[in-house]
């Protein structure tokens, strides 16, 4: 989704939701699949990010601020939901810790769209729960 989500823009959408189907069309009846959502990208130029990476960072933070990402994002658990397909929502989990004014930019290694250690650990609670429905 985040990838899909710079690179698409919203004219992209209608497209991602179509490659979403196609993988899990293309993937064996018989085996186990959890959709995994992404982290937040930035939401601020940080000192992390070098000058060369300034123009991928504005346009991360631009699709993240302009709420592109969660519109793939909610594609992407519609997906899960129509397919019947378990979804480790990390995304929820980040989108909890924004609500709460937890600064997720500093969660992010480069400080565009990579997690820190701290943060890859925030996937571990929903992939557990993906597994224990599952």
């Amino acid at each position: 989704a985040l990838n899909d989500a710079v690179q698409g823009g919203p004219g992209g959408l209608a497209t991602y939701r179509q490659s979403l189907h196609a993988a899990l069309d293309r993937i064996e009846p018989s085996s186990a699949v959890i959709l995994l959502s992404p982290c937040m990208m930035a939401t601020k130029l940080t000192e992390r990010v070098s000058k060369a990476s300034h123009d991928a960072a504005r346009a991360c933070i631009a699709t993240q601020t302009a709420g592109v990402l969660d519109a793939y994002v909610d594609a992407l658990r519609a997906v899960a939901a129509e397919r019947d397909v378990p979804l480790a929502d990390t995304y929820a989990i980040w989108q909890a810790m924004a609500a709460a004014r937890i600064d997720t930019t500093a969660l992010l290694a480069n400080g565009i769209n990579h997690p820190h250690g701290y943060a890859h650990d925030l996937y571990v609670v929903p992939i557990m729960a993906s597994l224990e429905q599952g």
